[in-house]
C-alpha cells in the first residue's frame, strides 16, 4: 500500500517572512533536513521555492524524493493545519508505463521509510501537534480522511 505522503500539523516555528523577504518555514525546513540527515538520508536543501515555500530533495535507496515545506496557516479548519509538507517521488513517463513491480515496490518502500522518519521526528517533539497524514490523490477533496500515521 502506498504511504500517505502529505502531512499537516501545527508546530511552534516562526510564521513570519524572513528579514530578506524569504518565505516562512525556513527553521521548520532546516529541522526536517537535519532529522533526515541524522537518519542517514542524503539531503539537499532546504532551498527557497520561488518565494512561497521551502524545498528539500533527498535520495533514499536510490529513489529521488522531493518535499515542499509551506505555511498554510489554516487554523480555522478542523483539525487546524498550520503547516503542510508534501512529499513525492516523481516517476518519469517511461517508468510509469514500463517499470517492473520490483521498481514500484522499491519506490513505495523508500517513500514509506522517508515519511516514517518525518513522523517519528514530529511525534518526538513537543512543539508539534495535530499531526495528520493525507493521501496525495485525495488530499482536500470531499471524503478525504486523514490518518495518524503515514
Amino acid at each position: 500500500m502506498t504511504p500517505r505522503t502529505f502531512v499537516g500539523f501545527v508546530a511552534d516555528f516562526p510564521i513570519d517572512r524572513g528579514h530578506d523577504d524569504s518565505p516562512a518555514g525556513k527553521e521548520l525546513a532546516e529541522f526536517v533536513a537535519i532529522r533526515l540527515k541524522d537518519a542517514g538520508i542524503d539531503v539537499r536543501g532546504p532551498k527557497e521555492r520561488e518565494g512561497w515555500a521551502w524545498g528539500i530533495t533527498a535520495d533514499v535507496d536510490g529513489i529521488a524524493i522531493d518535499t515542499v515545506v509551506g505555511l498554510v496557516d489554516d487554523m480555522e479548519s478542523v483539525p487546524p493545519r498550520q503547516w503542510l509538507l508534501t512529499t513525492d517521488s516523481p516517476i518519469a513517463f517511461w517508468n510509469r508505463m514500463f517499470a517492473s513491480k520490483a521498481v514500484k515496490r522499491n519506490r513505495e518502500r523508500s517513500l514509506r521509510r522517508y515519511c516514517e522518519i518525518l513522523h517519528h521526528s514530529f511525534m518526538s517533539e513537543p512543539r508539534f501537534s495535530n499531526v495528520l497524514w493525507y493521501d496525495k490523490d485525495t488530499f482536500d477533496k470531499p471524503g478525504d480522511i486523514p490518518a495518524a500515521i503515514p
